[in-house]
């Protein structure tokens, strides 16, 4: 039986989305959550029990324990995931389906915590002293900078893709995500840090409108409205330009 720790206003909201849009029945999947503590808006210690890292997500599946998202959806798509008739895992992109795609598919799902997630939360910390460290300080310029260039290399993505798709499918703009007209661990991977995240760190995305298609695209689709609701239920998704500060703690 796999077990998925989800820790409530996290980007561990990306493991219960997975598992909706691979539909896995109650026989194979439980999901337990768990609330920020109200004293500091920390992780609980029912975590730090669970895995030493003390932070969500976590899985339990049998004798593993495995923390880490993007570990967890990989596991999770190789054991759960694969399609019946090809056995491929599905919401991937593999060699199979050719060098450029799969290379295409693998930047984009490493630059989610490798580059974008870290830019974001690099400038929330500036943020918190921000009578300390001033606007103009050299550092927090350049961090600031790399955050908006994740942005941009988003925007120019998506905006490649769209025009892509809608030539396949005769509408312009078309259905597209990061890897072309089918979702992938990529999007799944990206999607918190344009939503849930900003409600710690208030970032306007007015400037990048595929962005902002991109997550309204994304805000249409059952499962995720789903993992949502189930995951974090009274949490509105966090998908236009600006968001709702989220306060955690006293």
């Amino acid at each position: 039986m796999l077990t998925v720790h989800h820790l409530q206003r996290s980007q561990s909201e990306r493991i219960v989305w997975l598992c909706e849009e691979l539909a896995l029945p109650p026989s194979i999947y439980t999901l337990v959550l768990h609330a920020r503590r109200p004293d500091n808006g920390l992780s609980p210690d029912s975590l730090k029990v669970l895995h030493p890292a003390g932070t969500a997500p976590v899985i339990t599946d049998g004798p593993v324990v495995l923390a880490e998202s993007q570990a967890i959806a990989e596991f999770i798509v190789n054991k759960y995931g694969r399609d019946p008739a090809t056995k491929k895992p599905r919401l991937t992109v593999t060699l199979e389906d050719g060098e450029g795609a799969y290379a295409d598919y693998l930047y984009w799902l490493n630059f989610a915590n490798g580059t974008f997630q870290c830019a974001i939360s690099r400038n929330m910390n500036f943020k918190r002293v921000e009578g300390l460290v001033p606007a103009e300080n050299p550092v927090r310029v350049f961090v600031l900078k790399k955050l908006e260039s994740g942005l941009d290399q988003l925007e120019a993505q998506l905006v490649k893709v769209e025009g892509e798709v809608g030539q396949i499918a005769g509408t312009e703009p078309g259905p597209a995500y990061l890897c072309g007209h089918d979702l992938t661990l990529a999007d799944i991977m990206t999607v918190f840090s344009l939503t849930t995240m900003r409600g710690f760190y208030s970032l306007d995305l007015s400037g990048w409108p595929a962005v902002l298609r991109y997550l309204q695209r994304i805000g249409k689709r059952d499962a995720y409205q789903r993992a949502m609701e189930r995951g974090d239920p009274g949490l509105t998704p966090m998908l236009g330009a600006t968001v709702q500060a989220i306060k955690l703690g006293k």
